[in-house]
């Protein structure tokens, strides 16, 4: 048996407790753009490690480490793409739930350096209710009759949040899409219906009009093309 010296192991003891403090010290996060609600938008500095099948519990943990996201606990994450850049450099982009429901409007991305953690941009969608209070919402038919409306519905209604960039708010609703024709030019537009009042929250156009467009790569490299009929 192999005893060791007091002395010896108090110097131990001493040095892995200054190395576990020195990789504690190591995190540092910078808040380099807020929105308008005052939360993060753009966050930087050592943020600790991640590899792609670990970005999400990353993300989990920056967002309930800054007490400026104000989250709640009850945000999830799920990826939605991950690529490198011409530089090397990882970038995972997630879309959001809260309450087990998507998150429309926003997601966040974690950019990261031979596995560290550099910055974190996006914004977070919170919500204080630990559950959807479905008693209080209104009937998903109140929300197609509003619906039908605008246009013709292509899709079941979906219970979910929506996420207002300027306000920084998030609204339950429900999200219906419709198609429809304006003076000649076809229309496919996600509707956000308050699930709560049945009134118009917003709506996402999923087709544009154009005569011509630019368009870049990851790569920020630009072609030109002509839209076709």
């Amino acid at each position: 048996m192999r005893i060791l010296n007091p002395l010896a192991a108090t110097i131990a003891f001493a040095l892995s407790s200054t190395t576990a403090m020195a990789q504690q010290g190591d995190f540092n996060l910078e808040v380099a753009t807020k929105s308008d609600s005052g939360r993060p938008s753009f966050v930087k500095g050592n943020l600790g490690v991640a590899t792609p099948k670990s970005a999400v519990a990353a993300l989990k943990q920056i967002v309930t480490n800054e007490a400026t996201y104000q989250s709640n606990g009850n945000e999830e994450f799920i990826v939605k793409r991950q690529w490198v850049d011409a530089l090397g450099k990882q970038h995972t982009k997630m879309t959001q739930t809260l309450n087990g429901l998507t998150v429309y409007g926003t997601d966040m991305t974690v950019h990261a350096d031979q596995g560290n953690i550099y910055a974190v941009s996006g914004k977070l969608a919170i919500n204080e209710n630990q559950s959807v209070e479905r008693r209080q919402i209104n009937t998903s038919m109140r929300a197609v009759a509003v619906a039908r409306q605008i246009g013709d519905v292509v899709a079941a209604p979906e219970l979910a949040y929506v996420f207002d960039q300027v306000t920084g708010l998030t609204t339950l609703i429900w999200k219906i899409e419709v198609t429809f024709v304006n003076n000649g030019d076809f229309g496919h537009d996600a509707l956000f219906i308050d699930a709560k009042t049945s009134k118009m929250v917003t709506r996402h156009a999923k087709v544009h009009s154009v005569k011509n467009w630019k368009t870049y790569d990851h790569q920020n490299q630009s072609y030109t093309a002509t839209p076709t009929k």
